[in-house]
């Protein structure tokens, strides 16, 4: 889990959304992330279901946002 530093469940009608935060170790900015292989992205969108799956048993659909430093670097759908 330490790549996460927090999840938020927030609710807006009738959608869910989980927003994760990325720990701080992990963010990374400018050339290096845009240079970052769509490989290791879908590696965190699998960890990152992986655990939601494991910790937030009782959510079943959802739009993941994953943040570093409150910005939105990612968006995926959640269906478990």
């Amino acid at each position: 889990m330490e790549r996460i530093e927090k999840f938020q469940i927030v609710k807006e009608g009738d959608e869910v959304k989980i927003l994760v935060h990325l720990a701080k170790s992990n963010e990374e900015f400018a050339e290096e992330f845009l240079m970052q292989s769509q490989n290791k992205v879908a590696d965190l969108e699998t960890f990152i279901k992986q655990v939601i799956s494991e910790r937030l048993p009782f959510i079943k659909v959802a739009t993941v946002n994953i943040l570093a430093s409150g910005l939105s670097i990612n968006s995926f759908p959640f269906n478990s």
